[in-house]
């Protein structure tokens, strides 16, 4: 009697743990399967491209990443265009449009980088 007790205790906590690896395995697999069809159908034509893309690097407002070491447009890199400034950061100009400090807010010039007020006081500030 006393061995069908004991086999009967040890043989309720082996099945639970059984029945319950069985249920976990199919709800993991579930999500799984749902969602990997759609990430990378959505991200297939972007990750087809260098980073960072210069599109997305130069946006008017946006921080200029500390990092930066250039861009691409497409797949073609373009080198940062910069010069260095007394304060000991170089001052980067992009499409002759945008310009930026490492770590700086990126600015869009509304007229030829001569002619631009806002450019020119940062040039100014760049050259001590």
């Amino acid at each position: 009697m006393r061995t069908r007790g004991t086999l009967a205790a040890l043989a309720l906590p082996l099945a639970l743990a059984v029945s319950a690896c069985g249920d976990d395995a199919t709800t993991a697999s579930d999500p799984a399967g749902s969602s990997t069809p759609t990430s990378s159908s959505s991200s297939s034509a972007s990750s087809d491209l260098p980073t960072p893309q210069c599109t997305v690097v130069w946006v008017e407002g946006a921080t200029l990443p500390g990092s930066f070491q250039g861009c691409y447009e497409g797949t073609k890199r373009i080198k940062p265009d910069g010069r260095y400034c007394e304060f000991g950061k170089p001052l980067f100009t992009y499409d002759e449009r945008f310009f930026a400090v490492r770590n700086g807010t990126v600015h869009l010039a509304t007229k030829p980088f001569a002619q631009d007020a806002k450019y020119q006081d940062t040039l100014r500030k760049c050259s001590g």
